[in-house]
């Protein structure tokens, strides 16, 4: 938030921007650069804002430091902007340092507990299991022996939502884009990568057109229909 105040602080008046913090004025030529300077400080902004990961951090500190050593070279190069370069330097060092981790994603909220059926009622078709994948590949079972049926219908519910926008996306393509599809948007819901063999198999039956399914829970919390069953 401090970044993007500052970026619009000097699109919008550069002028008492450069007297609050140096004490100096501006020419023209110098307003249109401290402009520019704050469209890439609101743009930078608003990407670490929309996107927090550490890769997108750390080239966002690399832009600071490669800036906050340009104005020190037009500091040294330009004696009469040396106040006014030496400042944005500062400013650029202060915005590369270190900076707290972005809150995770909200947990979602706790699935309600199901009514148990009726002894007498048919099976749900969502309650059946799932059709068999190509090269028997099974759905990754989590490690964690604490991990109680709730978080694992959660987990599994994250992990389909994932599958279904891979689907979305490279549904008719490579196996290839298929994969680096469903890697991008398991990645984008903080989920741990499954073994390469599952990704391998799902991938496959998003490039054939076909959804894979995690489980039948999981496609029913995230709003999906069941394929049909192959005959057997």
């Amino acid at each position: 938030m401090v970044r993007l105040a500052y970026g619009a602080a000097l699109l919008v008046d550069p002028q008492r921007c450069s007297v609050a913090l140096t004490g100096t004025r501006l020419d023209r030529p110098g307003r249109v650069t401290a402009r520019v300077l704050g469209a890439r400080q609101v743009l930078q902004a608003v990407v670490l804002m929309r996107d927090g990961r550490n890769r997108v951090r750390r080239a966002s500190r690399a832009v600071d430091l490669l800036h906050a050593g340009s104005m020190l070279v037009l500091a040294a190069w330009s004696p009469g902007r040396t106040r006014t370069a030496t400042t944005d330097a500062v400013v650029a060092a202060l915005f590369a340092g270190p900076s707290p981790s972005p809150r995770g994603p909200r947990p979602a909220p706790p699935l309600e507990h199901a009514p148990a059926p009726s002894p007498t009622s048919s099976p749900d078709l969502l309650d059946l299991p799932a059709p068999a994948r190509p090269r028997g590949a099974g759905t990754p079972r989590d490690e964690d022996a604490d991990t109680g049926p709730r978080a694992r219908r959660q987990r599994d519910a994250d992990r389909q939502a994932a599958v279904y926008e891979a689907f979305t996306a490279g549904s008719g393509g490579s196996p290839q884009q298929a994969r680096v599809a469903l890697v991008r948007a398991l990645d984008a819901r903080a989920l741990p990568l499954p073994p390469p063999a599952w990704l391998d198999a799902v991938a496959a039956d998003i490039a054939a057109g076909n959804i894979y399914v995690v489980s039948g829970p999981a496609m029913q919390d995230v709003g999906l229909q069941l394929p049909p069953h192959e005959p057997l």
